[in-house]
């Protein structure tokens, strides 16, 4: 599946990588818990420019253990494993609820639109879930998140302020800003 969307040439790519790693026992008796350890919250991802617009294309979720080992030591009475993405100034939440990361995922594609008006604003990303210690788990101290991010940057004045006054044919308002 692809998802069309035009954006400018010299849109600038931002390839990051985060990751999130919390110890056994530490924050809840017998689960790994991201949710609770102040370490997997917060991260820094970029460094927002003002009047810039980002689009949040693409999301790779992987964890220092197999796929199968994940599923098998989620704990089912929380609830699914995400990343949070938030900006600092603004303190708004870019896509409300969390990107569930369910499954490892290479290259999911995504849409979400996001700016800040805020010099020295920062995107910033938490990683929450819990985790029990199970299968191949059983024995290792710490367990680690990888998530990679795929940003564009863009800066053309045109594209840029279509972003933030958006019209459709119908000349219905559209605000798909994060």
């Amino acid at each position: 599946m692809s998802i069309p969307l035009t954006i400018p040439v010299d849109a600038r790519p931002i390839f990051t990588d985060n990751s999130y790693t919390t110890t056994f026992n530490a924050y809840s008796l017998g689960r790994y818990n991201f949710t609770l350890d102040p370490t997997a919250q917060n991260q820094t991802i970029l460094e927002m420019n003002p009047n810039s617009v980002y689009i949040l294309e693409g999301v790779e979720f992987s964890m220092d253990t197999g796929e199968i080992d994940m599923h098998q030591s989620k704990d089912p009475a929380q609830p699914s494993p995400k990343l949070r993405l938030t900006t600092l100034r603004e303190n708004k939440e870019i896509y409300p609820g969390g990107i569930k990361l369910s499954n490892y995922l290479d290259d999911f594609e995504i849409i979400l639109f996001t700016s800040s008006s805020q010099k020295g604003d920062l995107l910033r990303g938490s990683f929450e879930g819990v985790y029990r210690q199970r299968g191949n788990l059983v024995g290792q101290l710490q367990l680690t998140a990888f998530i990679n991010l795929i940003i564009y940057e863009i800066n053309s004045t045109m594209w840029n302020g279509r972003y933030f006054d958006i019209k459709t044919d119908l000349g219905e308002r559209l605000d798909f800003r994060g």
